[in-house]
């Protein structure tokens, strides 16, 4: 909360712009609430002998998952860096309680490489008010 009332009431651009990148930063790394898994990418690290998706993260995609170059699954923000600071910036007086609230709809998702193309085709990438309804429009399943 105390980092985003800086934010706001910082005059000087440096820093201004280190507190912007301080934010997004928090929202690109707090702890997911939710992890979803999409049918197609549970299936191919089936074929590779990988077992449930769940047990890795990014940090353990190249060398436990075995994705090197990351060139098969995307470790995808469900809920996006983009929107969660849109929700950040959107609190007329953050409190804790309401920082918390937002940050707690961090989620991730394992999906193919393909399919996040397929989000980003259209134009999904970073602003993704409903994930539910992106992915389905981009054909991604996830896994119950």
């Amino acid at each position: 909360m105390s980092l985003l009332a800086e934010y706001r009431a910082c005059q000087d651009l440096f820093a201004q712009g280190v507190l912007d990148r301080l934010l997004s930063t928090l929202c690109r790394h707090t702890q997911a609430n939710t992890f979803h898994v999409s049918e197609a990418a549970q299936a191919m690290a089936t074929s590779l002998g990988k077992g449930d998706l769940r047990q890795y993260d990014w940090n353990t995609q190249v060398t436990r998952l075995g994705d090197v170059g990351r060139k098969i699954f995307a470790w995808d923000h469900f809920v996006t860096v983009f929107e969660l600071r849109r929700a950040l910036d959107g609190l007329a007086t953050p409190t804790e309680a309401s920082v918390r609230a937002i940050l707690s709809r961090s989620s991730v998702a394992w999906i193919l490489k393909t399919e996040d193309k397929r989000l980003d085709a259209l134009g999904y990438r970073s602003r993704r008010p409903d994930p539910h309804y992106a992915y389905t429009a981009a054909g991604i399943r996830l896994l119950k």
